[in-house]
C-alpha cells in the first residue's frame, strides 16, 4: 500500500519457495489431485509482518506465505501456505 513506509516491505527471495511443496501440502491437508486454482485469483506470494499482515489471525507472522483460493467439489477455500515448513492455514474451521 501506498501509506507504507518503503523499508518497512521485504524482499522475497524466490529461491526459497517451492511452489512443489504447496502442493503437497494441499495434498496432505485433506484436498486431492483434481483441486483447481480459481481463475480470477492465481497465486499471491507475500511476506507477513505485523504492519502489513497477510494470512489468518494464526498464522505467524515474519513468514512468506503462497495464497490461493481452491476450488474442489464446488466449494472455494481460501488457504495460505508456508514457504517455511508447508503448513496450511484457513479462515475456515478444518
Amino acid at each position: 500500500p501506498v501509506e507504507v513506509d518503503p523499508s518497512l516491505i521485504p524482499t522475497l527471495v524466490p529461491d526459497n519457495l517451492q511452489m512443489s511443496m504447496v502442493y503437497e501440502s494441499l495434498i496432505e491437508y485433506g484436498f486431492t489431485d483434481d483441486l483447481l486454482l480459481t481463475a480470477q485469483g492465481g497465486v499471491t506470494i507475500k511476506t507477513s509482518t505485523n504492519e502489513m499482515p497477510f494470512g489468518p489471525p494464526d498464522a505467524p507472522r515474519g513468514e512468506v506465505y503462497a495464497h490461493m483460493a481452491i476450488e474442489q467439489q464446488d466449494v472455494i477455500i481460501d488457504v495460505w501456505v508456508s514457504a517455511a515448513d508447508g503448513t496450511v492455514y484457513t479462515y475456515q474451521p478444518q
